[in-house]
């Protein structure tokens, strides 16, 4: 399970959906200067995230489940473009963690089979 703090630093309220194929559900409403933390298993469905300024829905940022998995504080930030966002990467990555351990028990089987 992953976590993923959502902090809002645009200047509007937000409010957070989540779905896919065009059908969302709100998850969340957001204030500027306020976070929130969603909860994502990697191995679940494919999700979009969409934040939206209230109340005509016009400016909208999409994010992926895949890049909420990716990064562990996402900052919502207004600029020229619009609705965008800034990123701190998670301090550990779970392929490498993972990947770091199978080789770690790999080489101790390894020294013990001599």
């Amino acid at each position: 399970m992953f976590t993923t703090e959502i902090i809002n630093r645009s200047g509007y309220f937000l409010k957070l959906r989540e779905g896919n194929a065009g059908q969302y559900t709100q998850v969340a409403e957001i204030n500027d200067g306020e976070s929130f933390t969603v909860s994502l298993d990697p191995n679940s469905t494919y999700k979009e995230f969409e934040f939206v300024i209230p109340p005509d829905y016009s400016c909208k940022l999409k994010l992926s489940s895949d890049e909420l998995t990716d990064w562990e504080v996402i900052t919502i930030i207004w600029n020229k473009k619009g609705l965008d966002y800034d990123t701190k990467p998670r301090r550990t990555s779970s392929r490498s963690s993972s990947s770091s351990l199978f080789l770690v028990k790999f080489f101790e089987l390894f020294r013990w089979t001599k």
